[in-house]
């Protein structure tokens, strides 16, 4: 697995070169005419390892679904926390128009059901879930194949108060305690991915003895 270096600041920035200030370079997301967004991280979604900002004991990440499973979207999505070591998996189901990404809980990586046609209180116990880009966009997709780059952040809001007062409804035993943070890409595969203050993509540096 090559390297990889993410340096991003969010909003207007400059850096400073020889005393001048210059516009910082800002990684964009491109997108085709279907709307589908190409996140530009370089990493792969499947090899994709999120920490939760402010709480790094919630990890996350996304897993290729099992051959046979009911439904047109082929990742899972999966949140762990190691204060409970319990792991939390979600389906996805995705609306028409503004309606964007909804993750419908489900009891593991293995059932091939398609968590949308479940009963109406897993149906309930769906999240919104916000793949975020470099400048800000938000997608509307999860990852569409094994192919596609993991987005740089991940932002689920309504995550962390279902897991303290709803969590049998996603297969816990203990509540949570998970702040309302980012969800921020962390390792792609074995390499770390490395946060600066830049706003370029550049490859990790190779470690010396």
């Amino acid at each position: 697995m090559r390297g990889l270096a993410v340096v991003l600041m969010l909003g207007a920035c400059t850096v400073s070169t020889g005393g001048s200030a210059q516009p910082a370079e800002t990684p964009t997301t491109t997108r085709d005419a279907h709307e589908v967004i190409s996140w530009n991280s370089g990493c792969p979604a499947v090899d994709a390892i999120y920490q939760l900002d402010g709480a790094p004991g919630f990890t996350a990440g996304f897993r290729a679904t099992p051959e046979g499973y009911q439904s047109a979207r082929d990742h899972l999505f999966w949140v762990h926390s190691a204060a409970t070591d319990q792991t939390y998996w979600f389906g996805f189901s995705i609306s028409t128009g503004y309606g964007g990404v909804f993750a419908i809980p489900q009891a593991g990586p293995e059932i091939l059901d398609n968590p949308a046609d479940g009963p109406g209180e897993v149906i309930e116990a769906g999240i919104s879930l916000y793949p975020m880009g470099f400048d800000g966009v938000v997608g509307y997709e999860p990852p569409q194949d094994a192919r596609s780059d993991a987005p740089p952040l991940i932002f689920a809001p309504e995550l962390g108060p279902r897991l303290a007062y709803s969590v049998e409804a996603y297969g816990g035993t203990v509540r949570e305690d998970m702040p309302r943070a980012l969800f921020r890409l962390v390792r792609c595969g074995d390499e770390p991915v490395v946060w600066g203050t830049g706003q370029r993509l550049s490859p990790q540096p190779p470690q010396t003895d």
